[in-house]
């Protein structure tokens, strides 16, 4: 028979283990579903359940749809619900808001929702599609105006008359030709009184019209004389004047040097600085009056430019209107103020989908090919440098991939002080004092195939994101490594391997109450949880377990202050549903009955038949009533029998006068895992036979749950507890027991070969914090 042994599982709350069951610790379980582990308690808990917020009416089963939460205020959240075609919101109270779309915005939207990425900052939900590729917009720079500036620098040195010759060449040559003289009367001269380059450029522009003609206009400002043609058409300019070049000097299409410009010019003149390699760039003059005179230089765009984005291949946003209504739209973004693709090309998103966005340090991020590309400081919509021949620390600016394989960007996460960037074979840090083209930097962090569909979240002192290998989805947990300063992703489902079906598509998480949980497409009706806890620096706590919603199909996640909102399909419609993880919303109840899909409901009652009817707005199968502690004589805390008609269900009597909690019952459980013998090292001794007898555990919280034995080769035993303790003052007749002990139950079975099951398909809570056993156990050199 073997010597009698014993042991114990002191806390259960490190969840599921895929690894030998002989090297698993004491407190891990084979499986878990619709359990939270936790440290608070040492053990397992049934979850809450799911409670019905909203029915999207309109909407059909069948359709991949993403959840969206804008959460600008403690006082104003909103639910965003995208499906192909079609956007909508709901507010703190499940209200729908208007959305405002004209035909082109919802045509934009007639897409798989998996195609688009949300991102909400300040006063704009923008909306990503990341199957559009960003082009130029049909906006070209005008080409530069036909204009013409002359510079009367000297007189002449000699008494002589000389002259100041102008040939205008459009079609036909003309020429103006003003004789000047230093002195009064010389003979041939046009002026009689003397000359000064202020009455040489009168004289000039007088000699100009009449040679010119109609189609054009001269003007001038003191020693300025300034020619337009009228019709824009080009013309050429040839001078001759006393000195040569230096008495008098022309203006026109090309300067050797900014500082060589003229003083004074027309307004909207340019001219191509032409002391560069290749075309050089362009400076256009504004006229203080808005017409010609003093006024500035400044870059300009080279001429045939393009200047602006397409509005429709570049992210929209969905804003919130005064009147509470909502419009999705384009955006207005800046245009090119200067340059051209030579010395201001396109942002690196030109020509590329943008992946995602990113909003940190005051400026706005688009992340496209192997490049995160930021706008100008504070001007979210303005990705192009202030100048085209200086870059300034406020200009936008791109970080691409540095290292030699190539790594298209995905995803890009604020994360401590810095920015982590998802690619696709590798990840990197945006870093840097501060997030300029001079001091900002990206560098490789890590060197994983990961997703390229989720995005990654940042929870606490750590960022999550998956990877996949086949059908099979990791979760690493990115964390900055005190002991080496540097960062380092850990594996956090290496012992749950092949727990989560890949792919992952999305991850949400708080850091408050130490939850991650994860999306994947391969299981629809399930969530997997994460439940982690740091004793100092020590992860003590690292579990996974399953929440599944049976019959439903999870399109999409959000987590909102611990509250995990689900978008899902159910019984042929499509839902808004909250699970809850704190008590206190439920304070009209003694305990929370664990019901999924329920809601608060008040009945109807007629006094003809005594009976209560409860509309529920979906056909139900088994429903569950639960009324609470408002209830007067005695009804309190009570299941009430229901009968079902379609929608509707009743009971006899009157239950009108508060709402009653109507649900549905779901299965909750954990298979432990195989019972060892352990040494005084906590290890398992392998080397016999261990014959379990009986095992008890013991519970706090707890109204209800069974335990199923199953021996390999024979038939399942069940037995129950039902929180009926005789001899204690809760079990009273008309009341749920709520209680803590213990409760034994026979096992009579090999440990290797035993399925020891624990769980509850009932409304009641249960909660179990450890285990012992009993049994017998025969070494193997004992028995040869």
């Amino acid at each position: 028979m073997g010597r009698l042994v014993e042991g114990q599982i002191p806390q259960i709350f490190n969840g599921v283990s895929r690894q030998p069951h002989s090297v698993r610790f004491p407190g891990q379980v084979e499986d878990g579903e619709n359990v939270i582990f936790s440290v608070e308690t040492g053990g397992f808990s049934k979850r809450y359940g799911t409670r019905i917020k909203k029915k999207l009416t309109g909407l059909s089963a069948g359709s991949t749809r993403k959840l969206h939460i804008i959460n600008r205020d403690v006082d104003e959240r909103y639910r965003v619900v995208l499906s192909q075609g079609s956007l909508r919101v709901y507010d703190e109270n499940y209200d729908e808001r208007v959305v405002n779309a004209d035909a082109p915005n919802l045509a934009w939207l007639n897409a798989n929702p998996d195609d688009f990425i949300l991102l909400s900052a300040l006063d704009y939900t923008f909306i990503v599609k990341r199957t559009d590729v960003v082009t130029m917009g049909s906006a070209v720079a005008p080409g530069a105006p036909s204009m013409l500036v002359l510079y009367v620098a000297a007189v002449p040195e000699v008494t002589a008359a000389s002259s100041y010759i102008v040939k205008i060449t459009q079609g036909s040559t003309k020429t103006a030709t003003y004789k000047a003289a230093i002195a009064g009367g010389t003979t041939g001269a046009d002026s009689t009184t003397g000359d000064t380059t202020l009455t040489i450029a009168e004289g000039l522009k007088a000699k100009l019209v009449t040679a010119l003609g109609s189609g054009w206009t001269v003007t001038s400002s003191g020693s300025f004389v300034f020619i337009k043609r009228d019709d824009n058409t080009a013309f050429t300019v040839s001078t001759d004047a006393p000195r040569g070049d230096t008495a008098l000097l022309s203006y026109k299409d090309t300067v050797s040097d900014p500082s060589k410009a003229p003083a004074r010019a027309l307004h909207g003149m340019m001219l191509n600085v032409k002391n560069t390699v290749g075309n050089g760039y362009w400076i256009k003059f504004t006229a203080n009056d808005g017409t010609a005179g003093e006024g500035i230089w400044a870059q300009g765009l080279t001429p045939g430019t393009r200047t602006t984005f397409d509005a429709n291949t570049m992210p929209r946003a969905l804003t919130r209107n005064e009147d509470g209504t909502f419009t999705l739209a384009t955006l207005t973004w800046d245009a090119r103020p200067s340059g051209g693709e030579e010395d201001s090309p396109a942002p690196d998103f030109v020509g590329q989908r943008v992946m995602d966005l990113v909003f940190i340090r005051n400026r706005l991020g688009l992340v496209a090919g192997e490049t995160v590309f930021f706008s100008a400081a504070g001007d979210y919509f303005n990705f192009w440098p202030e100048g085209a021949t200086e870059l300034l620390d406020t200009d936008p600016f791109g970080l691409t991939n540095t290292t030699t394989s190539v790594s298209r960007f995905f995803f890009a996460v604020p994360f401590r002080r810095s920015t982590f960037v998802m690619g696709d074979n590798a990840q990197f840090e945006i870093g840097g004092a501060l997030l300029t083209p001079s001091l900002a930097s990206i560098d490789l962090a890590t060197t994983y195939s990961a997703s390229t569909v989720c995005r990654p979240v940042s929870v606490g002192d750590e960022l999550y994101f998956p990877a996949e290998v086949g059908n099979v989805a990791t979760i690493l947990s990115y964390v900055y490594d005190e002991a080496t300063v540097s960062e380092t992703a850990n594996d956090v489902t290496k012992h749950v391997e092949g727990f989560i079906p890949a792919p992952v598509r999305e991850i949400i998480g708080d850091p408050i109450r130490g939850v991650v949980i994860a999306r994947s497409s391969a299981a629809a009706s399930d969530l997997f949880v994460h439940k982690f806890y740091y004793q100092g620096t020590d992860r003590v706590q690292s579990s996974w377990s399953r929440h599944r919603f049976a019959g439903h199909v999870i399109r999409s996640i959000q987590m909102l202050d611990g509250v995990i909102i689900l978008l899902a399909e159910w019984k042929g419609a499509v839902w808004l549903l909250e699970l809850p993880s704190v008590e206190d919303i439920y304070s009209d109840y003694e305990w929370v009955p664990r019901i999924d899909n329920h809601q608060f409901v008040t009945g109807v009652y007629s006094a003809f038949n005594n009976r209560t009817t409860w509309e529920l707005g979906f056909n139900a199968t088994d429903p569950v009533a639960i009324t609470s502690k408002l209830f007067p004589n005695n009804k309190g805390m009570l299941s009430i029998p229901l009968t079902v008609t379609g929608t509707t269900v009743y009971a006899t009597g009157d239950w009108s006068a508060y709402p009653v909690m109507i649900g549905e019952n779901f299965d909750a459980f954990v298979e432990l895992s195989k019972q060892f013998l352990r040494n005084d090292n906590n290890t398992a001794i392998i080397n016999g036979r261990l014959q379990l007898r009986r095992m008890s555990v013991r519970y706090t919280d707890t109204g209800y749950f069974t335990v199923d034995v199953t021996p390999q080769g024979r038939p399942t035993k069940r037995s129950v507890y039902n929180g009926r303790v005789l001899g204690s003052s809760d079990n009273q007749v008309q009341k749920f027991s709520i209680l803590g002990g213990s409760f034994a139950f026979p096992v009579k079975s090999h440990a290797e070969t035993v399925v020891i099951r624990i769980g509850s398909d009932k409304f009641m809570p249960f909660s179990i914090v450890s285990a012992a056993w009993t049994g017998f156990f025969n070494e193997i050199s004992r028995q040869g």
